[in-house]
């Protein structure tokens, strides 16, 4: 994954708060705070999987979300280590500029 499509993924979900849902669409649990799985399915299909349920009849029943944190640290990490190396960047460029005004 290159980092310009890192930063692309991660800019376009903002968390928000929520509770898990049963198959029902029944709220339950602690009231999270985290990103929609729908948001990263729509960028990022393998980092949210997406099940349909369907009765013997072919007949839609319910659905489930999740996510998958690998997928999703593995984003994060691109990040990561992009900034470390701009503010190794930055830190150097400063120290230069501390210098020339000796």
């Amino acid at each position: 994954m290159t980092v310009n499509i890192a930063y692309e993924i991660l800019n376009s979900f903002e968390p928000h708060y929520f509770h898990y849902k049963d198959k029902d669409g029944n709220a339950h649990g602690d009231r999270q705070f985290g990103f929609y799985s729908q948001d990263i399915h729509g960028k990022m299909p393998e980092g949210a999987p997406h099940t349909i349920f369907y009765d013997e009849d072919d007949e839609e029943t319910g659905e489930t979300w999740g996510v998958y944190n690998t997928a999703n640290t593995g984003v994060h990490h691109v990040i990561i280590k992009d900034q470390e190396k701009r503010i190794v960047y930055l830190e150097k460029e400063i120290e230069l500029l501390k210098d020339s005004k000796i």
